[in-house]
């Protein structure tokens, strides 16, 4: 049984309607008024796992879990996409300085004509990363639209 050193004495104000439903309560449970109240407060932390949230509540947030990653990994791969373009042009950048070089030197060359063929082959790297880096921030602007949508929703209310 337990003693009151198990419990903390506290005021509490209640509404006289309040009052009275909780006295209803509390003798149809066959509990004490102050049993009544501790019963209910811990039922209500009990089941605040998930603070009353229904079925659609939780899949919007879930909605918006899965928006956010893909918004996420949309980023990364834009960040990817520039790095590789970055690259890709300073390739290309220093191959046109090479090609330059050999060309003062003898046009005709073979050397200047592998040379051009790499600053070619450079160039097309440079642009299918270009490619890449606009397909990667497209796909960036979509996920940023989803995840604004599903905020949007979340904030709706639901349809009765």
């Amino acid at each position: 049984m337990a003693t009151q050193d198990d419990y903390i004495r506290t005021a509490l104000r209640v509404p006289p309607e309040l009052h009275a439903r909780i006295h209803q309560a509390a003798k149809a449970n066959t509990r004490t008024f102050n049993a009544e109240i501790v019963a209910r407060l811990e039922a209500s932390f009990a089941a605040s796992v998930f603070p009353a949230r229904d079925h659609e509540d939780l899949n919007s947030m879930l909605d918006i879990s899965i928006a956010q990653m893909d918004f996420h990994m949309a980023q990364n791969h834009v960040a990817q996409a520039r790095d590789e373009f970055s690259r890709a042009r300073m390739r290309y950048d220093a191959l046109v300085i090479q090609e330059h070089g050999y060309s003062q030197i003898d046009p005709r060359s073979e050397a200047a004509r592998e040379m051009k063929e790499r600053r070619l082959a450079a160039l097309d790297e440079a642009e299918r990363a270009q490619i890449k880096l606009k397909e990667a921030e497209i796909a960036l602007q979509i996920a940023q639209r989803k995840l604004s949508e599903s905020h949007v929703a979340r904030m709706r209310p639901a349809a009765s």
